[in-house]
């Protein structure tokens, strides 16, 4: 048996009659993460889903009708004229099957219940896990525009931006809107350049909310861009790929999870392709959260994006 002189807290603690901390609160709280997504937004076009369909992969077909050609002046009034050719072409995207798994021992649920670490809540946050994994799909995809503007060895720029434009313009792109995602670096680049602007370019209103502070996510329109900030941009060979693009330049598809058959109890988050699983491993004393997601993406137009790449050095 212990004797203190003194009663006070750290030979309480030593002693077993206090604790050395205590939780805060109930819920555990995440760590800063960049929880941003496009997922939902007009800058992704939904091309389909393929369950029950006969394959895998999304066909997306196009053909130069319409505004492709031109109806023209006939030669006389009652002359033969010749038939016009049409031009097609095809982009695919291929779904394919993502996967995150977490185990917890029985002892865990037992001692955390109730304090965050529940396996339904765990299985929660794999919905966050799904739209980070989104994202790192459409940062490796954007690496594919054939066109690029930017200083491959320098900073990005409001020159960079009025690049864009032209070069949109040039290809005849429509959309209402330009989507633009970059690294937050590029962001901040921009930022210090629109701060330095001068003439019309500096006087717009958007250039002033384009200064405030957003944080990850959306961070305002200049020019037509509507600019998202995103630490999922690749940082390769020392230069960021960022992109902008119009609608329909990028294509999403899903496969459904409805078919998927499990002896183990099943969530299907509404909204999402992903079917979690939790598994008890037998004689281990542990459950194990399976999440698997069924979708891909990618560049089904490339004349109306480009990419935005600068140096990351």
């Amino acid at each position: 048996m212990a004797s203190i002189s003194t009663i006070n807290v750290g030979d309480l603690q030593t002693n077993g009659l206090l604790n050395a901390s205590i939780l805060a609160e109930a819920k555990v709280r995440m760590l800063l993460a960049d929880s941003t997504t496009l997922r939902n937004t007009a800058a992704i076009q939904q091309i389909g889903n393929v369950a029950g369909r006969g394959s895998k992969v999304l066909n997306v077909r196009y053909a130069g009708l319409g505004s492709n050609l031109s109806m023209d002046a006939a030669s006389s009034e009652v002359s033969a004229e010749s038939v016009s050719s049409v031009d097609v072409s095809n982009a695919t995207v291929t779904i394919a099957r993502r996967y995150l798994g977490l185990d917890e021992s029985q002892l865990a649920q037992i001692a955390g219940a109730g304090w965050g670490f529940d396996p339904m809540v765990l299985a929660g946050t794999m919905v966050d896990s799904f739209e980070k994994g989104f994202m790192g799909l459409l940062g490796t995809a954007i690496q594919s525009f054939g066109t690029d503007v930017g200083n491959a060895s320098g900073t990005a720029s409001v020159d960079d931006a009025y690049d864009v434009i032209e070069t949109m313009e040039s290809e005849g792109a429509s959309g209402s809107a330009i989507f633009t995602m970059l690294h937050p670096t590029q962001i901040g680049e921009v930022r210090s350049e629109i701060r330095s602007e001068v003439g019309p370019g500096g006087f717009r209103t958007d250039a002033q909310e384009m200064l405030a502070y957003k944080g990850a996510g959306y961070v305002g329109s200049y020019l037509g861009l509507h600019f998202f900030s995103t630490a999922n941009v690749v940082d390769a060979t020392s230069k960021y790929h960022g992109a902008a693009w119009v609608p329909g330049a990028i294509g999403y598809g899903i496969g459904s999870t409805e078919r998927v058959i499990t002896n183990s109890g099943v969530l299907r988050p509404a909204g999402i392709p992903v079917v979690i699983e939790l598994e008890p491993v037998p004689g281990s004393g542990k459950v194990t959260i399976h999440s698997n997601a069924y979708d891909g993406l990618g560049i089904i137009e490339d004349a109306r994006g480009v990419g935005w790449v600068t140096s990351s050095v």
